[in-house]
């Protein structure tokens, strides 16, 4: 059952998507809530992506369920203290051991320190999502470009990106669900800014014969990560198609992640 947070904050949504609102809603922070969402199966397009030739590939997905926020520091340091997880990169720039940040999405881990967590914090039950339910997540059945829709324009009123510096001049993250404009069709938020998001797959060309319930290449380099990030004010970054890649060792203070699951988590 929804909480009453969530069910406010896909009201506002709503209301703002249907025109109630001139500007996005005030913020709703969402410290403690790990509620994921339902993403039904069907027929999806990927793509087209600026960098990868203009390829557009349709698969079919079976219905997924995927956390509503990235996973946040105060989330991920519970995996820490327990063992599993090994401690995210400290410093200028990075969320970890700073106490007024427990609620900015956790950053400074690696592929592996995600995957590590999204398995642990479920016992099993959870993942890293593949980039094919990463993008139907972010961009709903009609393949928006943007998780608000087509218009308008990347700003800080409706995303967390770089625009009068980093971080909308903060010089960091933002609290996970500061931007209420960043809202997919499905209610989960900040994916198109605040931090990219590790996905499962290694990174190369679409296979367009793989268009069922695609995993992606068997083998890679470097690791897929989607959305865009606090550090990022080209608007390419921020549609909901758009691809990048890194070596999965990397601990980037613009990355971070959340988790997917086959089915509901209580």
């Amino acid at each position: 059952m929804r909480s009453r947070t969530a069910l406010m904050m896909l009201g506002l949504a709503t209301l703002w998507l249907a025109g109630c609102f001139a500007e996005p809603p005030e913020p709703l922070h969402l410290l403690g809530e790990a509620e994921m969402v339902l993403v039904s199966g069907g027929k999806s397009f990927m793509g087209p992506d600026p960098d990868d030739q203009g390829s557009i590939r349709e698969v079919s997905l079976s219905q997924f369920f995927i956390d509503r926020t990235e996973v946040t520091v105060a989330a991920y340091s519970e995996c820490v203290d327990a063992g599993p997880c090994q401690p995210p990169v400290n410093g200028s720039g990075f969320n970890s051991g700073v106490p007024e940040l427990l609620e900015h999405p956790v950053n400074g881990v690696s592929w592996f320190d995600a995957n590590t967590y999204c398995l642990w914090v479920s016992g099993g039950a959870k993942r890293l999502p593949t980039e094919a339910e990463w993008e139907r997540a972010a961009r709903g059945k009609g393949g928006l470009t943007y998780t608000w829709g087509e218009i308008p324009e990347p700003s800080c009123e409706w995303v967390a990106m770089s625009e009068n510096g980093v971080g909308c001049g903060t010089g960091g993250t933002l609290p996970v669900g500061s931007r209420i404009g960043d809202i997919s069709p499905w209610g989960a938020v900040d994916m198109a800014g605040n931090v990219a998001e590790w996905v499962n797959d290694w990174y190369g060309p679409y296979d367009m014969a793989d268009d069922e319930d695609p995993r992606g290449p068997a083998t890679g380099t470097e690791r897929v990560i989607r959305g865009g990030s606090i550090i990022n004010v080209d608007f390419d970054a921020f549609r909901t198609m758009t691809r990048s890649k890194v070596i999965p060792e990397a601990e980037s203070m613009d990355i971070g992640f959340r988790c997917v699951s086959d089915e509901p988590i209580e």
